[in-house]
């Protein structure tokens, strides 16, 4: 469920939720998984509540099955042809660390036609318990951000207000930066206005995340030297072609010499034999950002080796540059050995 539909236009795509090299320090984390959990409740402001009739013991009936981007459960606030402000609220309140940030999974489709925005959605915080509510929109930082006002011509309470409105499109999801509440107690709250007419499908929220970021720690396995790749060998995908100049490979690490794919790094020695001309080999994750410095340098014809350390990227793959003069003809074989990994 967390893909775009098919054939969508282009949505926002869903941030990473810390840089690379951190992880998550969850100060709450709820996948909804639980309807027991006591963490939320609903409430009508006026008229209809969109989000009830649910699993779960009213007014917190607001866990629905079917459309969760992980497990079963997500809240689901339906799009009433109907004139009604309702929200789903936490019922308690988080202690914000300094560097905190919130993110939540969403999908939504509100009542619109090319010209208005006639129903939406907000998100709000409380920093007193829940007795007063401030719009979280300029807290959004990376995601999905509200995408326009909703009209104040017809009957909606929200009206004249940004919102999230229109079509998501599928899952996407928003990430908030919470310096501004740092040292604060804060909960927050999902809140749709409609007017009186034509319904859509709503708004699905899950995996609802307040957090920092810290280095994300990792233990070193040892391997005994196993041989990962070597283009000396037929051709595969740990074999051949030798690497040409000017080109990039992928070489599968993961599954193989003992290598989890839950590896975040190996420990690798890396050979370069039959050169053609002179040149480098960088070595990186694959699927992510080319390195500028190089792995290991190498002449024609002399046999180089070298250490390193190699995060694992997409597939549990590397990736191999084999940077050679421009307009270099020449090649490369190129063959490594793990001897450990991190994960």
């Amino acid at each position: 469920m967390s893909s775009p539909w098919p054939c969508a236009p282009a949505q926002a795509a869903a941030p990473p939720l810390c840089p690379v090299g951190q992880a998550p320090q969850n100060a709450f984390f709820d996948t909804l998984e639980n309807p027991a959990s006591g963490n939320w409740t609903s409430a009508t402001l006026s008229g209809v509540n969109h989000w009830d009739l649910g699993a779960g013991t009213p007014p917190a009936d607001i866990y629905w099955s079917g459309f969760a981007t992980s497990g079963v459960y997500s809240f689901w606030g339906y799009n009433y042809d109907f004139v009604g402000d309702s929200a789903v609220a936490m019922t308690a309140s988080v202690a914000v660390p300094a560097g905190a940030r919130l993110q939540f999974s969403h999908a939504y489709g509100f009542e619109n036609d090319p010209a208005t925005f006639y129903d939406g959605g907000v998100l709000e915080y409380s920093t007193d318990g829940g007795s007063a509510w401030t719009d979280a929109g300029s807290l959004i930082s990376a995601g999905a951000g509200y995408g326009g006002v909703i009209s104040a011509t017809y009957t909606n309470p929200l009206g004249g207000r940004n919102a999230f409105v229109g079509e998501s499109w599928g899952y996407t999801a928003s990430q908030l930066n919470l310096a501004s509440l740092a040292g604060q107690n804060v909960r927050f709250r999902f809140r749709i206005g409609t007017d009186d007419a034509f319904d859509d499908y709503g708004w699905f929220v899950d995996d609802v995340r307040l957090y920092t970021c810290a280095a994300a720690s990792s233990k070193f396995y040892t391997l005994g030297p196993c041989r990962v790749g070597d283009t000396r060998n037929p051709t595969g995908p740990s074999g051949g072609p030798a690497l040409g100049a000017n080109t990039t490979r992928t070489f599968p690490v993961g599954g193989l010499c003992g290598v989890p794919y839950t590896a975040k790094a190996v420990a690798i020695n890396v050979t370069v034999v039959n050169e053609s001309d002179y040149g480098n080999l960088r070595l990186y994750a694959a699927g992510g950002a080319l390195p500028g410095a190089s792995t290991i340098n190498f002449t024609a014809s002399k046999v180089r080796a070298n250490n390193a350390v190699i995060p694992l990227g997409t597939g549990g793959e590397i990736g191999v540059r084999c940077d050679m003069p421009p307009g270099s003809t020449g090649q490369t074989d190129f063959l490594f050995d793990v001897t450990g990994y991190f994960e």
